[in-house]
């Protein structure tokens, strides 16, 4: 991670490497259904790895949704995901500006870039988004 972040041309206030890991959240109802949260184990193994706080805590999914893999287009994910997330009241990110956010799959991106937009309005200045695996791209939706 450090040769990573040292290459790349980064603004001043991001030129180091990020102050924090974050999980993408899963609603409570998710978590009861499925018993594990993927994103979050990653998440623990990353932080530790990189020695980096693990803000997980400090974001949630505020309302239950569809599952992403159930919407057919890029617009029905995106729709599915406004006003999903929000910074737990009382929590901190601790004045990080730059963290990672962990996904364990992305899709259209549209659940990485609702919490990316719930973070900057948190006043986090560059969000790095970090994923086990990617989708093909697909000229649908």
């Amino acid at each position: 991670m450090e040769a990573y972040y040292a290459g790349v041309r980064q603004e001043a206030s991001t030129r180091r490497k990020p102050c924090a890991v974050i999980a993408v959240p899963l609603h409570p109802r998710r978590l009861r259904q499925r018993g594990f949260d993927q994103a979050r184990l990653i998440a623990q193994r990353v932080a530790h790895r990189l020695a980096l706080p693990n803000l997980s805590d400090a974001v949630a999914r505020t309302r239950h949704t569809t599952p992403q893999t159930e919407a057919k287009t890029k617009a029905e994910r995106q729709a599915n995901l406004i006003g999903a997330f929000g910074i737990v009241k009382g929590a901190a990110l601790n004045g990080c500006k730059h963290v990672i956010v962990i996904d364990d799959v992305v899709t259209t991106t549209a659940t990485v870039s609702s919490l990316t937009e719930t973070l900057l309005d948190a006043g986090v200045k560059r969000v790095d988004v970090w994923c086990l695996a990617r989708a093909e791209r697909s000229s649908k939706g």
